[in-house]
């Protein structure tokens, strides 16, 4: 028989922290963020914060994700065209808000640390891509989307001019082009416009 080590995870402390690390991300740029005004700003020790997030790219891809699944619309009942247009809204807001230089900043960072790099992948591009996936699934089973569709290479085309329109060229999308880049989408995806 194994024993426990240790107290169990506190879910008050995690929540507290998640909530003062989003708090402080929108307040002041990513750089001047520390760890020690976060686990303050919670009210724990910096203990017990570096047991649960190694770093501040960590607890900044944690923060990112729970962000994402707040906006995300999940709706069996809306044609697929839709959900598509109602996410990629969702995404605008994010990558046009305070959340932006999070991302940039963490991305920036990944690009000289593998481990970052394989983060961020994992815990934010893949499970976003996950939410996508999962629409286009059952797009499928609908008949709405052709079977044929390589999801890989249709959601970087898609994903990958949002990332760059927003954050590298600082461009706007206006709802019109959102809805040009879905019937692109779908085009590709075999599904007539």
């Amino acid at each position: 028989m194994t024993k426990n080590v240790g107290r169990p995870r506190s879910q008050a402390a995690d929540e507290s922290i998640l909530s003062a690390a989003d708090t402080i991300f929108f307040r002041m740029p990513y750089q001047d963020v520390s760890m020690e005004a976060i686990a303050g700003e919670a009210g724990v020790s910096k203990a017990t914060l570096y047991r649960r997030w190694p770093s501040k790219a960590t607890l900044a891809v944690a923060i990112l994700m729970r962000t994402v699944e707040k906006q995300v619309v999940a709706d069996k009942k809306k044609p697929y065209r839709q959900l598509l247009i109602e996410n990629l809204h969702g995404l605008r807001g994010m990558l046009m808000s305070d959340y932006a230089d999070v991302i940039v900043s963490v991305i920036a960072e990944a690009q000289h640390n593998a481990s970052l790099r394989a983060l961020f992948y994992s815990r934010f591009l893949r499970p976003v891509q996950a939410f996508g996936d999962a629409d286009l699934e059952k797009a499928i089973a609908n008949g709405e989307v052709q079977d044929f569709v390589d999801k890989d290479l249709v959601f970087d085309q898609m994903f990958g001019l949002f990332y760059y329109r927003l954050l590298v060229a600082h461009k706007e999308i206006t709802d019109d082009e959102i809805e040009t880049i879905v019937d692109a989408f779908l085009t590709i995806a075999g599904v007539e416009c």
